[in-house]
């Protein structure tokens, strides 16, 4: 667990992680769905306090609460806000590190763990901004994988019901559309020099 402990030390320190260190006052902002919405709050201080009560009994919890901290920020904030797009850069961040922990402690992490309300709403939105050959492939892997996730409207439209996707595919294909969007801006960004 000192290896998650050296995790949260990096994450309080980071200069975006002002809004995380505590708890969300959502009455003194006047939020006050803020608890109607987000059922289990989580924070960096908490994490840290159950880290060092000794209430982790392996990183896989320690992780996931960590997670619900971002989850929970992605939830409550509207996509493409300024807090929403902060929490999603945090949360990658925050894998890419805890992945290297999980594997050196021969810990499988993402391909099992089913995903959060959020990060189906991301993945959602996402699929919208990939082209229509790319969303062919990834028509192709759910219908390999998941018949049962794809319903055909008509001859030109499909619905994918994402609660029916198993979590390994699930990950499978956000990974795949998280990656098509990343080279596509990387791309944008060469053309804009």
């Amino acid at each position: 667990m000192a290896e998650c402990a050296k995790l949260l030390e990096f994450f309080m320190k980071h200069k975006d992680a002002a809004p995380f260190l505590e708890p969300v006052r959502w009455e003194e902002w006047g939020l006050h769905d803020y608890p109607k919405v987000i059922k289990q709050p989580m924070d960096l201080g908490l994490v840290m306090k159950n880290l060092e009560a000794g209430k982790y009994d392996s990183p896989l919890e320690f992780e996931k609460d960590v997670a619900l901290i971002w989850d929970n920020c992605m939830t409550y904030n509207a996509d493409g806000s300024e807090y929403f797009e902060i929490a999603k850069r945090l949360k990658k961040l925050f894998q890419q590190k805890f992945s290297k922990i999980a594997a050196s402690a021969g810990i499988r992490t993402d391909e099992h763990r089913a995903p959060t309300l959020a990060e189906k709403k991301t993945f959602s939105h996402n699929i919208y901004h990939i082209t229509a050959d790319e969303l062919g492939k990834v028509v192709q892997i759910l219908d390999q994988r998941c018949d049962s996730c794809i319903r055909k409207i008509d001859s030109d439209d499909i619905e994918i019901d994402i609660d029916a996707i198993s979590a390994e595919t699930f990950w499978e294909v956000d990974a795949f559309v998280s990656n098509v969007i990343a080279a596509s801006k990387s791309k944008g960004a060469k053309r804009s020099r």
